[in-house]
């Protein structure tokens, strides 16, 4: 293991790894690294734009996710709506049916009532004279015996 100490612009630096095999072939790290300052200000280093610009592609694609979700929920809830619309319109046929079938086996008929009326007060009336006649005779043979 190797370790390289130096200072740095005021500051001590220390560092340790493994010692390169590469250099047994003609090779040094001195060959693999190379600092040198860069154009840009010490705060950019040109991948705010890339991340800026992923951000907003899935931004959009979350938008677009969103929104095609929302645009089912709502194609979905107004077909649900349509469909039981129309059973309620359906069942509210069947319902007046069912209802014309039960009074027209059940239901009054005012002019079979008001016919039947007729009858019964005509068979009163003549089961009173019978009765009043009943009672005439019954006293006039009364009268006879006393």
């Amino acid at each position: 293991q190797a370790t390289i100490a130096t200072a740095l612009d005021g500051l001590k630096v220390k560092v340790s790894g493994m010692s390169n095999p590469l250099v047994n072939y003609g090779f040094s790290a001195a060959n693999f690294i190379s600092l040198a300052p860069t154009n840009f200000a010490s705060y950019y280093n040109g991948n705010t734009p890339l991340i800026t610009s992923e951000k907003a592609n899935a931004t959009q694609q979350m938008s677009a996710v969103f929104g095609s979700s929302i645009s089912n929920l709502v194609n979905e809830v107004g077909v649900q709506v349509a469909t039981w619309k129309n059973g309620q319109k359906a069942d509210s046929v069947v319902l007046a049916n069912l209802k014309a079938q039960r009074d027209s086996v059940s239901g009054v008929n005012l002019d079979e009532e008001a016919a039947n009326l007729l009858k019964y007060q005509q068979l009163y009336t003549a089961s009173t004279k019978v009765l009043q006649a009943g009672n005439q005779m019954f006293s006039t043979l009364l009268s006879i015996m006393n």
